[in-house]
């Protein structure tokens, strides 16, 4: 488990987090899932669930590389 903090409503604090999940796969030669746990005012989920889908961090059930989940 990892904790990146970052502002939800900004697309590129969600572009570092990218980064760093596909650098610590790659350390690891691994292939994780994603588990995205909200712990935040409801009024951010949106925004959050919107960038992480922007930047290829959500993938579609059963078409991507790993399962990926947001929990509220």
């Amino acid at each position: 488990m990892f904790y990146q903090a970052l502002d939800g409503t900004r697309e590129e604090d969600f572009r570092k987090l990218r980064a760093r999940m596909e650098g610590l796969c790659e350390g690891r030669a691994e292939t994780f899932n994603y588990v995205y746990y909200l712990a935040t005012s409801p009024s951010f989920f949106g925004p959050i669930s919107s960038n992480l889908k922007r930047v290829g961090l959500i993938e579609e059930s059963g078409k991507g590389l790993r399962s990926t989940s947001v929990v509220v």
